[in-house]
This record gives C-alpha cells, sequence and structure tokens, in this order.
C-alpha cells in the first residue's frame, strides 16, 4: 500500500540485510554478501583456541573484539594474554595503546597511513 499523502515514503537501506542487520555487507572476492568475521583468541603454548568473537565483517567491529576477548579471558579465566599478535588490520594506535596500558605487549605492525 502506498503511504498517504502526508506520510514518509519508506525507504530500503542500503547495505542492511533483510534478515539479519548484525551482518555487514561485504566483498572480498565475487559478489558482495551478508557476513560475519570469526575472531579467535588462541594461547600458542598449548595450541588451544581460549574464546571467539563473531563480528560484522567492519574493521571496526573486528578491533573492538580484541578488547572484547582479552577482558572476557580475565572474567572467566582470571588470567591475561603475556603478549598479543595479530595482523596489520588491528595495528590502530587506540588498540595498540589499550594493550600497552595493560601490560599485554602487542606484536602487531602499526598501521601506517602517511605513505
Amino acid at each position: 500500500m502506498p503511504p498517504g499523502p502526508d506520510e514518509p515514503a519508506s525507504v530500503e537501506p542500503a547495505g542492511l540485510s533483510p534478515t539479519d542487520p548484525q551482518a555487514a555487507l561485504t566483498r572480498k572476492r565475487g559478489p558482495a554478501r551478508y557476513a560475519y568475521t570469526i575472531d579467535p583468541l588462541l594461547d600458542l603454548d598449548t595450541d588451544c583456541i581460549v574464546d571467539v568473537e563473531a563480528t560484522p565483517a567492519r574493521f571496526a567491529a573486528e578491533v573492538a573484539a580484541i578488547r572484547t576477548l582479552v577482558s572476557r579471558i580475565g572474567i572467566r579465566l582470571g588470567t591475561a594474554p603475556t603478549s598479543l599478535s595479530a595482523d596489520k588490520a588491528y595495528g590502530s594506535g587506540p588498540l595498540l595503546g589499550w594493550l600497552v596500558d595493560r601490560n599485554i605487549p602487542p606484536y602487531i605492525p602499526v598501521i601506517d597511513r602517511g605513505c
């Protein structure tokens, strides 16, 4: 039914999943699709997955997942990583500073947007 003369027309937002609004529209190869990213926290001494956080496939959500994972193992397991390594996507200043403030040495390449 079309909107009345005094009602705004509804607009479907671009990039919003009709079935799962938490999923993000992403494209790596091939057509774009709605997806999540899985961020695991691994203990390299025991080769065990300690925790996993699923996030929408967005850069900011993936970086925030690190804080969630580190905080959650502190609460659930009463421990903290002795160091943390990740790829360059996680090398933002705020995240690196957050890790250093918690005495967790980051082995993460710094994102350098100056080049």
